[in-house]
């Protein structure tokens, strides 16, 4: 049966990592910094995913510099997407939190890779719907 959860496995079908992420949640640290490590593998796994499209903040700098670095420092056709990315990253993460403190379940990082491609292809499917859609309110015919 197909479903998001079946195609989203399947993804991961064939994939290694030699990252135990399990190893962080087990370390002797506070919660705050276990989650920091958990962070720099998410974002990790973005900037792999992406072809350093994305990348990690260099040290000593603020989230918003970062951000503005990321997208003042790609091509014009480039900036929306990454854009987009930055986005969808930082929402999954934020839903990662949420789902730990009032779930207390949690997800590896590469299953919040999943849900950040995941989501931006519905996006995707949506805005190729309404082009369409709208195309045809334009042309009726065509």
């Amino acid at each position: 049966m197909y479903s998001s959860k079946s195609a989203y496995d399947n993804q991961f079908v064939g994939s290694y990592c030699t990252f135990n992420a399990n190893a962080i949640w087990k370390a002797k640290a506070e919660g705050k910094h276990r989650l920091f490590a958990w962070l720099l593998q998410v974002w990790n796994l973005v900037q792999n995913w992406t072809d350093g499209l994305i990348s990690l903040p260099p040290s000593g700098i603020g989230i918003e510099e970062w951000w503005n670095l990321m997208i003042n420092s790609t091509t014009s056709e480039n900036r929306n997407k990454v854009a987009a990315i930055l986005i969808y990253t930082a929402w999954n993460i934020w839903n990662e939190r949420n789902r730990r403190i009032f779930q207390g379940s949690s997800q590896q990082p590469t299953a919040v890779l999943g849900f950040i491609k995941e989501e931006m292809e519905v996006r995707r499917q949506a805005l190729d719907r309404e082009q369409s859609s709208l195309f045809s309110k334009c042309f009726p015919l065509l």
